[in-house]
């Protein structure tokens, strides 16, 4: 008789479980210099080559063949680049328990991620290949350790600045004001402004920045719509002002941004 310990499932566990894909591109990256970047999904990158580096909490993490990156939601970290390189990434949302990983940004041993991101690549069925990218993430998620998990009474953001987040995603093209804000959070605007500071590492205009900035970078490679259009969708009131605005956060014209990339 084997002596491996043996395991039941409950039929119903876990149905609803799965991974949702919101981007995944591998493309030319010419300059990915950001000093301050927050995304309310999950991220992965694997650079087949050096060149980039994620800092975070102070620490410069390089990006190569030899590492995978793995970002929680509403992590805060930087980046730096010094010279053209390739990277694969991957935006994505996954349920609980992972709404509890601790923000900070993992870094795990990519050992057969060169042949694994080739087959995603050379997939022609996208059934299958959905199937590759998720068996990907999984592999990772898998490695993130017990201690990282807050206690399900735990929250990774209190209830009112969470709230304020979401009204801030939910919002760009007319965001709320400040004392609209506080409302959703049910906080003073003092203390509103310290608890945002404390748990997002940065202010509520910087937040919506990133939101815009994020909307905006989407849009330019996955959609057809004109600049205008999107400056419109962002929250801008002009063109001027929005390419302005993106211009000095990515550090080149949103026109440039329309670069060939590999869509998975």
């Amino acid at each position: 008789m084997s002596n491996h310990p043996f395991f039941i499932i409950s039929t119903d566990a876990r149905e609803s479980f799965d991974i949702a894909m919101i981007e995944c591109c591998f493309s030319d990256v010419d300059n990915w210099i950001y000093p301050e970047a927050v995304f309310s999904c999950w991220i992965f990158y694997w650079n087949p080559e050096p060149g980039a580096e994620i800092i975070f909490n102070g620490k410069k993490i390089s990006l190569n063949a030899d590492t995978c990156i793995l970002i929680p939601p509403y992590t805060k970290f930087s980046t730096e680049s010094t010279r053209k390189f390739r990277q694969f990434y991957l935006h994505f949302m996954v349920p609980e328990p992972f709404d509890r990983v601790r923000r900070k940004v993992f870094s795990f041993a990519a050992e057969t991620i060169r042949s694994r991101v080739d087959g995603i690549l050379n997939c022609s069925d996208e059934n299958r290949r959905a199937l590759l990218l998720r068996s990907l993430i999984y592999s990772y998620l898998a490695e993130i350790p017990e201690k990282d998990f807050l206690e399900p009474e735990e929250q990774i953001m209190s209830p009112g600045i969470r709230k304020a987040v979401e009204s801030i995603n939910r919002n760009l093209q007319q965001p709320l004001s400040n004392s609209e804000l506080c409302r959703k959070a049910g906080m003073s605007r003092n203390l509103f402004y310290e608890m945002f500071g404390k748990e997002m590492g940065m202010s509520p205009g910087r937040y919506l920045l990133n939101v815009r900035m994020e909307y905006a970078r989407r849009k330019l490679i996955y959609s057809d719509e004109t600049i205008d259009e999107i400056a419109t969708g962002s929250g801008y009131a002009d063109r001027f002002h929005f390419s302005k605005a993106f211009k000095k956060f990515y550090g080149f014209p949103p026109g440039s941004y329309r670069r060939p990339v590999k869509k998975i």
